[in-house]
């Protein structure tokens, strides 16, 4: 867990969030769950490595970073199939950089993925995370949705002996609000599909955190009916 103490002095810009209280949150922990690599890196200087990397031979290249407590980042290529200059040359063609830095104390080292999520672009793991996001207000997803789907019934429009599950997913940005909603697993039912959409759009969360600074984080919600 995170302790008082003398620290490295914040990054500026980084959301810098309390995480006292919650119990979810340990530093010897780590988790490996999808966030948005603009809130880490320059994505745009990145992204030709990362696609070369997904490209056929799938051995041809392993990357990962290595970002200090200054912001400065260390880009590591492991080219399979190359020889050790080649490798040195690719490391020093791409050279990225934080762009929303994260309060961090110690370097932090993350390998990267490609996700198939285009909302994500790229997953850190392992996930590094100081803490996963949380729902701060379960009640009001819930009771939002139960008078929209009692509302489906009354009206006709869902059957009272229809049954089953639904699964939404969005974006927990580092202010705990949920963004780029979306149904990950359908009802089949365009009128349940709705109501859970409009349940998730009055979630709040306690954002995630990396180091002492709220990242930005998937999140998937159930629901049935």
């Amino acid at each position: 867990m995170l302790v008082a103490g003398a620290l490295s002095p914040i990054a500026a810009g980084a959301q810098v969030v309390s995480i006292a209280g919650r119990t979810e949150c340990d530093t010897s922990k780590y988790h490996d769950l999808p966030v948005a690599l603009t809130d880490v890196v320059d994505s745009a200087a990145i992204m030709p490595l990362l696609l070369a990397s997904h490209l056929p031979p799938p051995d041809a290249f392993d990357v990962s970073l290595r970002i200090f407590p200054d912001s400065q980042v260390e880009l590591r290529v492991i080219a399979n199939r190359h020889s050790a200059a080649e490798r040195d040359s690719l490391a020093r063609a791409i050279r990225p950089h934080v762009r929303h830095p994260i309060a961090i104390d110690k370097p932090l080292d993350v390998s990267i993925d490609v996700l198939d999520n285009p909302a994500l672009a790229v997953s850190l793991s392992p996930g590094a995370y100081t803490c996963l996001s949380t729902v701060r207000n379960a009640p009001t997803i819930h009771s939002t949705y139960d008078r929209g789907i009692h509302r489906l019934r009354e009206e006709g429009t869902l059957p009272q002996e229809a049954h089953g599950l639904l699964v939404v997913g969005c974006v927990v940005l580092p202010d705990g609000n949920p963004d780029r909603i979306a149904i990950d697993s359908s009802s089949g039912i365009p009128g349940v599909d709705s109501v859970a959409v409009a349940a998730m759009r009055v979630a709040r969360f306690r954002p995630a955190v990396i180091g002492r600074a709220a990242v930005t984080i998937a999140a998937r919600q159930r629901f049935s009916f």
